[in-house]
């Protein structure tokens, strides 16, 4: 297993990508596992279903689009 910190993307070899045509960007990474816990703020209070979801803890960052959408009570 392979864990990237913060300042590391791990990826293949820039001969895979074309950079010229990222105009001077760099590529963009969608982070290692070591990123992937993320606190949860909603502004919205969640819903039954949802807050049992989070109550046991262990969400991930990417959970957050269905909790916002589904989740919340408005």
């Amino acid at each position: 297993m392979v864990i990237s910190d913060g300042g590391t993307c791990i990826g293949t070899i820039p001969s895979a990508h074309d950079l010229p045509a990222l105009g001077g960007r760099a590529l963009r990474t969608h982070g290692g596992i070591a990123e992937s816990h993320a606190r949860f703020i909603p502004n919205y209070r969640l819903n039954d279903t949802y807050a049992e979801r989070a109550a046991p803890g262990g969400l991930r960052n990417f959970y957050i689009f269905d909790f916002a959408i589904n989740g919340v009570v408005i």
